[in-house]
């Protein structure tokens, strides 16, 4: 539906596939909330190529002080605001001012092209949470670009990846960047029905950036 949407709208260079909530992305949410909440609590996190945000509000369920939804697409955005407020959490908007930061965690969505490179965040972040990111070998370079740019010296981006997805795109990603793959968790879920296997990558990025 989604994609004849698009199509109906001229729109055909435009990504429906923000519309599946796809496994990575409940891996990557179930990880923070079940397994290791202490990655994200009390930091400020962003969620790159967000979709409908689920990692990112797992990170926020989780602990996290302040998280970012970063998307190029709108309407995936406007979905996640939805989610967000649905789920409890703060949603903050540029114009609030709320002094010192509030107790309850709380969320930002922004649209971004990760192809852009003049872009850069108001401040770096602890850690970036993402989904299926490098699948495409087109996407390793403004990744790194971006990661760079992103996430401060020393801090952490947690990857959820299927196990035999272009893992040379992932040892690309490593060499660009200098950060080191300090852990990877496998584990299964329950999607639609059927057992589906996950990574979860914890890279470190370096003390300094190239």
């Amino acid at each position: 539906a989604v994609l004849n949407m698009y199509i109906d709208a001229g729109l055909e260079s435009s990504d429906p596939y923000w519309a599946v909530v796809w496994p990575s992305a409940v891996a990557l949410a179930t990880f923070l909330l079940d397994q290791e909440p202490h990655l994200v609590k009390g930091k400020r996190v962003c969620d790159l190529g967000a979709g409908l945000g689920l990692g990112g509000i797992g990170a926020a369920l989780a602990g996290a002080q302040e998280v970012m939804l970063y998307d190029n697409e709108g309407i995936a955005l406007d979905c996640a605001r939805r989610s967000v407020e649905r789920n409890g959490l703060m949603l903050y908007a540029p114009q609030d001012n709320f002094g010192d930061l509030p107790a309850t965690p709380f969320v930002e969505v922004e649209k971004m092209d990760w192809c852009d490179q003049r872009f850069k965040p108001r401040e770096k972040f602890d850690m970036l949470v993402a989904c299926d990111v490098l699948y495409q070998d087109a996407a390793v370079d403004p990744i790194c670009s971006l990661v760079t740019r992103l996430v401060r010296p020393g801090g952490i981006f947690l990857l959820a990846d299927p196990p035999e997805r272009t893992p040379k795109n992932r040892k690309r990603f490593l060499e660009t960047v200098g950060a080191e793959m300090i852990s990877t968790t496998k584990t299964k879920i329950n999607y639609c029905g059927d057992a589906c296997e996950l990574l979860i990558i914890k890279f470190k990025m370096p003390s300094s950036f190239k």
